[in-house]
């Protein structure tokens, strides 16, 4: 909020009263009419400093609220894995080669006659 001036809710206020048809000369009434108007405008500033003091105090009290919440809730980081091996060489490794297909195996013959020989 805007700093009121110390004479501007007297100007309006005798602004007012006009428009009304009242018209406030000098003497000794207008005098305290001012006076009372520039304590009312001290007294606006002044609560309006507070105010806004509170507020600042305030909102810096909520965000470390809301930081510590945020901490004790936030999700926790998943663990750091171990470091990984150093490589010996430097090439890349060529990809495996294809194992060459098994040949089939002999067949024996399981079982033979006396007196027989064993075909071929």
């Amino acid at each position: 909020m805007k700093k009121i001036q110390r004479n501007e809710i007297y100007r309006n206020l005798t602004g007012f009263l006009a428009g009304k048809g009242v018209e406030l000369k000098d003497g000794s009434y207008a005098e305290t009419l001012a006076k009372g108007c520039q304590m009312l405008t001290d007294v606006i500033n002044l609560s309006q400093q507070g105010i806004d003091q509170a507020r600042q105090g305030i909102d810096q009290k909520l965000d470390k609220l809301r930081r510590i919440v945020h901490d004790k809730t936030a999700p926790k980081p998943p663990a750091k894995p171990a470091p990984a091996k150093a490589k010996t060489s430097t090439k890349a490794k060529a990809a495996p080669k294809a194992q060459p297909a098994r040949k089939a195996a002999k067949v024996r013959p399981t079982a033979t006659r006396k007196g027989t020989k064993p075909a071929k």
